[in-house]
């Protein structure tokens, strides 16, 4: 029905942001109106969605909310697929490491196997919010987790954050973090 009213050939072939058309079966068309309380119950689903978006949030205050030895929950903007991430220190922006060698094993699934130096846009879930962020898939420098099969740690990206080496906004991972502050759980396509 979808791959018919969107002149789709391969189902297996969508992709991420792609606009599709939603037939609407004709029973649901002819339904009764919503009463005043289901449209308050509706209302609060809306609400909840958008408490779900992410936010765009100045690395000076991430660093604030998200300090060394605290856990947080990365989300792929592309994939939707999560895994959990410590925060080992950094000051221009996160360096972090997966917490598990399960989170390990995830974070190397989303770059195809291998390490990368690729940015992507993920959202960060910490100290009660969801905020847009940004990584690289590439293990360096030190780490604490011994056991996690990740030689080191990655880095995480937020609003105005610069890169350690040369201190400079990196255009790369801010395009990415923007990216991310867009992203809606609804309609990722797997």
């Amino acid at each position: 029905m979808i791959t018919q009213a969107n002149n789709i050939k391969d189902a297996d072939v969508l992709k991420v942001g792609q606009k599709l058309i939603i037939p609407v079966p004709k029973s649901i068309t002819t339904m009764p109106a919503v009463t005043a309380a289901q449209k308050t119950e509706a209302q609060k689903a809306r609400d909840i969605a958008d408490s779900l978006t992410p936010e765009l949030i100045k690395w000076s205050e991430v660093d604030r909310l998200f300090p060394a030895k605290t856990v947080a929950r990365l989300i792929d903007v592309e994939t939707g697929r999560s895994f959990r991430v410590r925060r080992l220190y950094g000051h221009n922006h996160a360096d972090v490491e997966p917490l598990t060698a399960e989170d390990t094993t995830i974070l190397k699934e989303l770059y195809n196997g291998k390490w990368s130096w690729e940015r992507r846009p993920v959202v960060v879930e910490v100290a009660g919010k969801r905020i847009a962020g940004s990584i690289n898939g590439y293990p360096h420098g030190g780490s604490t987790i011994t056991d996690n099969g990740f030689p080191g740690h990655f880095c995480l990206h937020f609003l105005d954050s610069r890169t350690h080496e040369s201190n400079k906004v990196c255009p790369e991972h801010q395009a990415a973090v923007k990216r991310a502050a867009q992203w809606n759980p609804a309609v990722i396509v797997h």
